[in-house]
């Protein structure tokens, strides 16, 4: 009878103190809580996350002392309701043995807190290490106009879905909106138009700017991102199967906002190129809405030239070119979140 009681007792006692970390981990805002390491288990450390993404989230851990036991299994567990959660809930096995491992846990739901912790199980049992709450990357951004964009994820990027639109700098300053040709084709400084000078395709195509907008040290991109560079669209680019292929790969489906015949289109990130044409800067004249993309990248090619890529209604592939800086072109931002 006394046994009984006393089981009784020490469940209870387990339940209370389960609660009271709980709530600790609530008030103090922590981001962490590592458990009383159980005796004679192994000892496994949590490591702080690396890449978060939308999706997925680069974890590393270390079981730094095995006790004297063989690890059989070893990997990370993950809950988005649970505190501490164990091998009934999402589990991913990385190997065995002891020492340092790392891995991407996949699958995940974008804008979502997890709980995650690493585990060492052997013969005895399993231990755990430190429980982090991590958020994966948001699925919107915001400029400082409160305009919302989209977001997709290729590779280890995070791509804005939609074209820019924004009308300030970062700092709040006003980009200039230049509506005359003559003033375009010779400004030496930071400038932006809507195409023919008509707002109503701001909410669709977005803005053309010149790359002195691009370039721009007050910051044409929302804070934390900034205009994709040239190597980062070969990124973009390979994660959807290579120039051949990735205009139609990259392309909103069907012909609303495309001009038939949208060849190859079926946006298979949700990445949504949109045809915003662009403004010549020999002359100030816009050309091509609807029939064709171009986008800057911030990379220099040297020569007062700079990178841009297009994407054509009549063809499946992608590809580069150089231009002056008082060129108009649309812009996709991007974020690597470290």
């Amino acid at each position: 009878m006394t046994g009984k009681i006393f089981g009784k007792f020490s469940m209870i006692r387990m339940k209370y103190q389960m609660i009271v970390a709980i709530v600790f981990l609530v008030l103090s805002g922590c981001t962490a809580y590592d458990p009383e390491p159980f005796a004679g288990y192994p000892d496994v450390k949590t490591g702080a996350p690396g890449l978060i993404l939308i999706n997925s989230i680069a974890m590393s851990a270390d079981v730094t002392d095995d006790n004297g036991l063989a690890i059989k299994s070893r990997g990370f567990c993950w809950s988005a309701t649970i505190p501490f959660p164990t091998l009934d809930d999402d589990t991913l096995n990385v190997g065995s043995g002891d020492g340092a491992y790392s891995c991407m846990i996949s699958g995940l739901s974008g804008q979502t807190n997890y709980f995650i912790r690493a585990f060492a199980t052997t013969n005895k049992g399993t231990a755990y290490g430190a429980s982090l709450s991590v958020s994966t990357a948001d699925t919107t951004v915001t400029d400082i106009d409160n305009n919302v964009y989209r977001v997709v994820q290729a590779g280890n990027l995070l791509w804005m879905a939609e074209n820019l639109r924004v009308t300030r700098f970062r700092n709040g300053e006003a980009i200039p909106e230049i509506k005359d040709d003559t003033e375009w084709k010779t400004r030496k400084t930071a400038a932006r138009c809507w195409y023919q000078n008509d707002e109503a395709n701001r909410p669709v195509y977005g803005s053309l700017y010149n790359w002195f907008a691009v370039n721009d040290p007050r910051g044409l991109a929302p804070e934390g991102w900034h205009v994709a560079l040239y190597h980062e669209w070969q990124i973009l680019i390979a994660a959807v199967g290579g120039s051949q292929v990735a205009g139609g790969k990259l392309k909103e489906t069907g012909t609303e906002h495309w001009q038939s015949p949208n060849t190859g289109a079926t946006d298979l990130i949700g990445f949504t190129a949109l045809p915003g044409g662009y403004r010549e800067g020999a002359n100030g004249i816009f050309k091509s809405i609807k029939a064709s993309g171009h986008w800057w990248t911030s990379s220099e090619a040297g020569g007062g030239e700079y990178w841009f890529y297009r994407i054509y209604n009549f063809s499946t592939s992608i590809d580069y070119d150089l231009y002056a800086p008082n060129g108009g072109y649309s812009v996709r931002c991007v974020k690597n979140n470290p």
